[in-house]
């Protein structure tokens, strides 16, 4: 469920009568990436009021980016597993 588009996935979960509280149990690894994002951009928005701000944004884009290639990676390697798997 994480990573996909909200509207089509939520339908589709609601089509197959999926369990409302599995759905929301497979979206909560989400917050692990959102939570460093949205404190990125709040920072940077408060990064005139002192250099402190701008430093936490530094630190929280940092941490996002690093947060982004982990995820990237962790795709790579279960699709990379699936395909050697299932296929060869």
């Amino acid at each position: 469920l994480v990573g996909g588009p909200d509207w089509p996935t939520s339908v589709l979960a609601g089509v197959l009568k999926l369990s409302l509280f599995q759905c929301l149990l497979g979206t909560t690894p989400i917050i692990t990436y959102i939570t460093p994002l949205a404190l990125t951009g709040s920072f940077y928005y408060k990064k005139s009021d002192g250099a402190m701000w701008s430093n936490a944004g530094d630190l929280m884009f940092t941490l996002t980016a690093i947060i982004t290639i982990a995820l990237w990676v962790a795709i790579w390697w279960t699709i990379q597993g699936v395909l050697e798997r299932e296929h060869l």
